[in-house]
C-alpha cells in the first residue's frame, strides 16, 4: 500500500517506541516533514498533522454527498508503520501495536494471553509467544523449563495437565477467535 497525504496534510514519521504507539508521543522533535514528502526518519510510526476531517464528505442513503464542514486542525496517530519513500510516497509496513489480525479480521492482543499463561504455568515453562496474524486463531508457542525436562514421566504429565488446564481456563474468558487450542500450541524443549 503506498499513498500521498491530501494535499495540506503533514505528515511526520516518528520512533517507533511504546509512546508514539499509544498515541503519547506528539509530532514535535525528529520526525519526517509534512507535505514535501522529505523525511528525517525513513520509517516510523505515521503521524498525520494539520487535518481537518478524516473524510471530505459522506454518501448519503440517497447517493447524495453531505460535505463535512471544517473541523479545528489536530493531529491523528496512525499506529501504522510507513517508510517514507524516495519520490515522497509512503509505504505501508505493518501495524506498530501488538494486535494480531486473524484472517477472518477479528483482532487478538497477544499480551494478555501470554501474562496468563506465563503466570499460571510458571513452574513449567520458561516462556510463551502468541501469534497468528493471518490465522484462523491464536497459535502458543511454549518453552518449556528445563527442570520439566529432567522430571519424571509423572512430573511431565502433571505439567501438560496443569498447562492444559491453564490454557481452559483463559480460554472460558476469551472469544472464540481468541482462544488457543492444544492442537496449535507448538512445544520447545530446551538444549
Amino acid at each position: 500500500l503506498r499513498m500521498l497525504p491530501y494535499p495540506g496534510v503533514g505528515w511526520q514519521l516518528l520512533p517507533e517506541d511504546s509512546a508514539c504507539v499509544s498515541g503519547e508521543c506528539s509530532g514535535g522533535g525528529g520526525g519526517g516533514s509534512g507535505s514535501s514528502g522529505k523525511a528525517a526518519r525513513s520509517q516510523g510510526v505515521l503521524l498525520l498533522t494539520g487535518v481537518r476531517s478524516v473524510t471530505p464528505g459522506y454518501i448519503l442513503a440517497d447517493g447524495a454527498v453531505a460535505h463535512a464542514p471544517p473541523h479545528a486542525r489536530f493531529e491523528y496517530n496512525t499506529r501504522d508503520v510507513f517508510r517514507a519513500d524516495a519520490d515522497g510516497a509512503l509505504s505501508y509496513v505493518c501495524r506498530a501495536d501488538d494486535l494480531l489480525v486473524h484472517s477472518s479480521g477479528e483482532k487478538t492482543n497477544p499480551v494478555p494471553l501470554e501474562q496468563a499463561l506465563n503466570r499460571a504455568c510458571a513452574e513449567w515453562l520458561e516462556g510463551v509467544c502468541v501469534l497468528g496474524s493471518g490465522w484462523p486463531r491464536p497459535i502458543a508457542v511454549l518453552q518449556l523449563s528445563p527442570r520439566v525436562v529432567d522430571a519424571t514421566e509423572l512430573e511431565r504429565r502433571a505439567c501438560a495437565d496443569g498447562v492444559l488446564s491453564a490454557i481452559e481456563a483463559l480460554n472460558a474468558r476469551l472469544p472464540p477467535f481468541s482462544r488457543l487450542e492444544w492442537r496449535h500450541c507448538i512445544v520447545l524443549v530446551p538444549g
